[in-house]
This record gives structure tokens, sequence and C-alpha cells, in this order.
């Protein structure tokens, strides 16, 4: 039997077989073709690389292209349906962390399959990522069936008791911070303000970089992945007005769409930033010169160092006019002992012969000379890297068999030079010169404030890539993000190298956060000290008002504390419950609050115009940023006057012989009929409940919650829903004689004119 959907693919695959892909490569730099089990994208844009492995899933990470061998390959003609389908993640303009996911979790399924696609188990289906995979497939009808894959399962609570546990899984413990904030004072203690070590002292520099992130991270809700870890080298820097009280900030680099912008510092933390900022300005110095020295080593020491402290020991020893190389560059920057030399070969033609003759060269070929003294034109032999330990000596790691293996005896000291650019620039740091953030975000290396070789952060770990612990090795930004993630929450000591943080500092295993609840602490903090809701959006990044809600986690006695404070009711019963003056309001809180004809608006109306509309006489009515008073007579006076008026038009409409045919009326007729008794249950409320206490209904969950201002307890009431579709079915079954909706009413416009008011 034909299989139509076996059909399909191999004419895709056939399609593609004869194309090229210049914006791909196989191993070793090759040009990619569909054979090939890693590929490697080009960003045209930035020169970035990212890797895709286009094997069986199997769970072995192969970090190395020699390790991937053709054992793993994905049956035909399946691997090359996945680099398809990378051609198609990859024009979609997804981040790259976004494509690996994808492709990983693509390769997960495929590793499943016996003969066809229809082979995918359907647990496979529910993996978050794999919506993408099933879109494609169904695009070139490779697979059979309707339904999309129900990726993403909702096990949450919903129960009332889910708000609280939600708040708890979000924001960290207060310990947390406090112990934070203690961690931070140690790390620092022998740095002074202008961020130099004061004689005698030391600094854990991933202590400091961890505590600086996390400062960083109280003092404005940020992405720390994202953001802080592509910071510029900068200053803290204020603004002041009118002589006012200056406002902190640093030049920020937005993500997510959201523009670069000055991002405010806490003045509270300002010193600490200020301190931490100030440190890795300093330590990173070097980092950034070799970096630059990158980017072009053909500058000489003048443009190459100019700005940059140097020790005049260590400055007096290298020949300025000569041209720098790598070696006596980090002499320079402090990178050596004072006094360190290496082995060089003294007669390169004597050495050549006694290699030939006996194989191996005696103590008596070589030349102990400086490093500062070294140049182009120094020979070094390489079978003697690991007896010499010049290797170890230069680039502050152990060397590689495969190294040795690879290099010819002799090799010159520009040739040892080419080879380390050529190895970081391909297997270190394929994106150089761009340093990439976990997202998409990105800066120059050379302008990193946190720009760190991977040595400093973990030196008892061995690495991942070869001479990864070179100090010469500068480490991305993502990747030092997710250094940090283990120092702040790593659960188990033992999985990694290093205890946590707060381990380390004697507060216990089990004291942890992530990354991302510092954003959500920091918001909550910003709402309960009345910051309007817009400039939290703004301050945080976003576009999107509602979305800041998300992170705001107070509880209804925390709020009904600050809805306590914005109305601050007099104790003169002669006094409007409802008038609140803009003295009283400027003095009490920061949040804005406006009098209403039947309450308090606590919506932000001088930053965002009121749009609510409801088909009510009472305007506010049913607005989530409506509070309304008990006791407030003025208020039910005019509910109790729109409610007869509301039921004077629902026995209108009812009556009219149209609504048994019409389902925009019976609509209508229903949720009026909701709507009205909604009202009627709010006027008792406000009759029954102690004078001042404040009620709001939530349309969403279908409740109102009380809350008393003296006792600051909140009740919620749930509204009992009126059965009016039993009611649609008796109104339709009943005889109703014609309404002409157009006509005047008088019996209307008389109950209008209650308000001031008339159809007219």
């Amino acid at each position: 039997m034909i299989n139509k959907y076996l059909n399909n693919l191999e004419a895709l695959v056939s399609k593609y077989e004869s194309k090229s892909f210049p914006q791909l490569e196989g191993p070793g730099g090759k040009e990619a073709t569909l054979d090939d089990l890693v590929w490697y994208y080009i960003d045209p844009k930035t020169g970035r690389k990212t890797r895709y492995l286009c094997t069986i899933f199997n769970g072995k990470k192969l970090k190395s292209d020699r390790s991937v061998t053709s054992e793993y390959s994905l049956p035909k003609p399946y691997n090359h349906l996945l680099k398809i389908y990378i051609i198609e993640i990859l024009a979609g303009g997804s981040s790259a962390v976004d494509c690996q996911a994808k492709v990983i979790t693509a390769r997960a399924m495929l590793s499943e399959i016996k003969y066809t696609l229809d082979d995918i188990p359907a647990q496979r289906w529910n993996q978050r990522k794999s919506v993408s995979f099933w879109r494609f497939c169904k695009k070139y009808n490779l697979l059979g069936g309707y339904d999309n894959p129900k990726y993403k399962v909702d096990y949450r609570d919903r129960t009332g008791d889910e708000i609280n546990d939600r708040r708890v899984k979000l924001l960290p413990d207060e310990e947390v911070i406090v112990a934070l904030g203690q961690i931070f004072v140690n790390t620092f203690r022998d740095v002074d303000s202008e961020g130099r070590v004061m004689n005698g002292g030391s600094v854990d520099i991933s202590d400091a970089v961890t505590c600086t992130f996390a400062v960083l991270s109280l003092s404005a809700p940020n992405r720390m992945s994202a953001e802080i870890s592509v910071l510029n080298k900068q200053k803290l820097k204020s603004y002041s007005e009118s002589a006012g009280k200056p406002v902190f900030y640093l030049d920020w680099q937005g993500s997510k769409g959201y523009k670069n912008n000055k991002n405010h510092i806490l003045e509270a933390l300002s010193d600490n930033v200020s301190r931490a900022i100030n440190f890795f300005n300093h330590y990173c110095e070097p980092y950034r010169v070799i970096s630059r020295y990158y980017e072009n080593p053909a500058q000489g020491w003048k443009e190459i160092i100019e700005g940059v402290e140097v020790e005049s020991i260590r400055c007096n020893r290298v020949v300025l006019n000569n041209k720098p190389n790598l070696f006596t560059l980090a002499y320079a920057l402090g990178f050596y002992n004072i006094d360190e030399k290496v082995l060089v070969i003294k007669e390169l033609e004597k050495a050549k012969l006694k290699r030939q003759n006996s194989g191996n060269l005696s103590l008596e070929m070589y030349l102990e000379k400086p490093i500062y003294d070294l140049d182009s034109s120094d020979v070094f032999y390489s079978p003697g890297f690991v007896k010499t330990k010049v290797w170890d000596i230069l680039f502050g790691t152990t060397i590689s068999y495969l190294t040795v293996k690879d290099f010819p005896d002799f090799v010159t000291l520009k040739e040892l030079e080419e080879h380390w650019f050529d190895h970081f620039k391909t297997v270190i740091s394929p994106s150089f010169p761009y340093a990439f953030s976990a997202s998409e975000n990105y800066t120059f290396y050379s302008d990193l404030l946190f720009c760190l070789p991977k040595c400093v952060l973990n030196k008892a770990s061995v690495g991942g890539k070869i001479y990864s612990k070179s100090f010469f090795a500068l480490n991305s930004p993502a990747s030092i993000s997710s250094h940090l993630l283990n120092r702040l929450n790593s659960r188990v000591s033992e999985k990694t190298t290093r205890p946590n943080l707060f381990e380390q500092h004697g507060y216990g295993k089990e004291m942890r956060i992530r990354p991302h609840q510092f954003r959500h602490f920091a918001n909550t903090m910003a709402h309960l000290s009345d910051i309007p809701i817009e400039i939290i959006t703004a301050w945080s990044g976003r576009k999107d008002v509602n979305q800041t809600f998300e992170y705001i986690h107070t509880t209804e006695h925390e709020e009904s504390e600050r809805i306590s404070s914005v109305l601050n009711f007099s104790n003169d019963k002669d006094s409007d419950i409802r008038i609140i003056t803009s003295k009283d309001l400027t003095e009490t809180t920061n949040l804005p609050a406006s009098v209403t004809s039947t309450g308090v608006c606590v919506q932000e109306l001088n930053v965002s115009p009121c749009e609510y509309l409801n088909d009510f006489v009472s305007q506010c009515f049913m607005c989530s940023s409506a509070c309304h008073i008990a006791g407030d007579q003025k208020a039910i006076d005019l509910f109790e006057k729109d409610f007869v008026y509301q039921k004077a038009r629902l026995d209108q409409v009812s009556n009219d012989s149209r609504v048994k045919v019409s389902k925009a009326m019976q609509d209508w007729v229903v949720i009026h009929h909701r709507n009205t008794e909604v009202l009627k249950s709010l006027i008792l409320l406000m009759k029954e409940y102690p004078v001042g206490s404040i009620i709001r209904f939530s349309q969403r969950v279908s409740e109102f919650k009380v809350t008393d201002l003296s006792t600051k307890k909140v009740e919620t009431i749930r509204f009992a829903l009126p059965d009016s579709n039993s009611g649609m079915k008796s109104l339709q079954s009943t005889e109703t004689s014609h309404v002409d909706l157009g006509a005047e009413n008088s019996d209307l416009n008389n109950l209008l004119s209650n308000f001031g008011l008339s159809e007219e």
C-alpha cells in the first residue's frame, strides 16, 4: 500500500538535496551538506556561530565534533528531515537559544522512529517545543490527524490556597535577601569606594560577581541573565533638577523588544552598586585590553595600553618600541610573575640537527628568556612543552596531547600566537568580538563590564572546552550567567565543584534564590512603595502594563492597608465620606486616587485615562478599579435609582415580541439581568457593612471583597449567579406584546429625570 506521507517526505528531501547552504557550515568549517552530523549557523549580522547537533538524542552532549561519529546518525531520510527543519526555524527569526531548544526536541522525537513519523510516542508531543515541529510536519503534509499536540498540561491548584502558594514560590524569603546583604558587605570589605582593593586585602571574584548581579537586580527590576551580563564598562551616574535629590542611573541594554535606556538605580543601594561597579571597572580592565588586542593585533603599545594603569617596573622592562605580542602584553598587565621566564631554543639549526640524530634535545639547547623580552622570532620545542612547562606558564593551563601532536617540532612565538587566536575564535568564543548573553543581547568583549576569564570564577573546575581555563580564554556573558545560577540556586552542593554562595558563607544548603525571583521581589516592593504601575512597567523594561501585575504578589491585608492610607477618612460625620483632597493624597501616599460619583477610583488617571464603559447610568459600576464605601448614602441613593431604571429597561425588552427570535436581544437580557443583580447585591452590602468599609467587585471570579479599614480584615463574598437562562426560556414560552423600542417611553423618561437626564 502506498504511504502518501512517506512520498511527501521523500519529495521534500529531494527538493533540498541539490541546494547549497551558504550561511551554514559543517565540521571543520567546510560547506554544509545534508549528510553532516553537526551544523553551524553563522548569523549574517554579527557573525555569531550557533552549533546544532543533528544526531540521535541519547543524553550525551558530544561537545567535540571529533566525538560525533556515524553511529550517532539518525536513520534516513529523517537525518535530512531534521536539517530541513533547522533551515525552517532559522528562517523564522527566533533566538539562538530558542532554535537550539526546538532542535533538541525534534531530535528526541525523531530518535523514537522505527519506520514513520507515526511511531513518535504520544507523550513526546506533550513537550513544550513540540508544537513547532508538529506545525512543520503538517505544513508539508508529513503527518496524519488533525489535533494540535497538547504540549502544556496545567496541573495548578485552582483553590484559594493557590494564590498564596504562587506568592511563596515566586517571591524569595526575606532571610535570603538579608543574607545576600551581609555576604555583599563581607565580600567587598577590602574594597574602597573607588573600587580599589586595599593593601593586604583580597576579593573572591566568584562571590563578587554573584553579589554584584544580586545588588543590581535588587536596585532595579531587570532580566539578570539577559541584561546585567552585557552591561558596558561605566560608572554610576546621577542627575538632579533644581538642586533636588540626585537620581542614580546606569546605561542599560533593553531586552525582549524594549529599547536601551538609562535605568534608575535605587538611592538606598547606590553606594553598594557604585562600589561594585567601580571594582569591576578596575579588575576587568586587563582582560578588556586582551580583547582589544584580539580584535587588532597590529596595534602598537601606545594605542593598546593608553589610559591603562601598568606597574612602573613592568612598563620599564618591556621594550615599548617593539611591537607587542600576546605574552609581552600579558606580562605588562600582570598575568605573570615579575621575573617569569620560559625556555626557548638557543640555536635553531643545531637543535634541528640534534632532533634528527638523537631524537630528544638536551638542556644546553635551551635558553631561559624573560617573558617581557620575548619576540615573534623566538622558537619553542613543542615535544618539550610538557616537560619544560612552557605552555603551562604562557597560557596558564596544561597542554593537551592533541596540541603537541598537531604542532611541528619547532614552532615560533608568532605561530603559537596565531594558533591561540584561531582556537579562541573557533572553539572557545566563535562569536568574537561579540559577547552574547543568554538571550540575543550582546556587546563587544572589549566593552564588557564583566569581562572575565573562566579560570577566575571556578578554579576547581577542569573546564568544558579545551583550554577554556586559560587566563586568555574570555568567558561569555551567557556562561557567567550560568555560573551565577549555580552559585545562587544549586540545591545539592555535591553536584557542583563549589558550594552555593549561602552554604559557603555559613547559611546552610537549603538557602537559595532563583535569578528571576529578584524581578518579582523588586516589582512587588515597588508596588508596596506606591510607585505607579506605569512607572514600574517602564522601570522593568516592559511594554505591557498588564504583564507587570503578574510580577506583583501582595496579600489582601497589604492591599487593604494601601486603600486605607489612600482614603484616610475623617471622624467628622458631617463631612462627605468620599471627599479626599489633593493635598491629603500628596501627604498620605504617592498612589493617585480620584473621587467619583459612587466612591473612589484607584486607577492612575493622570497616566492612563479611564476607558471603562458599561450599560448603566452609574458608569464606574463593576469596574475593577472602583472602590465603593459602605455607608456612603449619596452613592447608595444613586445606585438605587439606577437599579430601578435598569429593571424598567429589562422589563421593556423582555415584553418585546422580537425577543423570542432575536439572539442579540436574548444575550442582552441574560447579561443585563446578571449585572443588575450584581448592582442589587452591591447596594445591600453598602447598607449592611460598617461605615467606611471598602467594597470591590471582581468580574473575573464573580466575587465581592469587603475590607474593614479598622481591622484590615478582608472578607470574600461569592456572588450567586441568577438563573437567567431559565428565565429566558420562560420568556420565550410566554405571549409578549410588540413594543416599539424607538417610540418615546414616558416611564423611562420619568426615571431618567431622577438623575437629571433624559433619553434625548
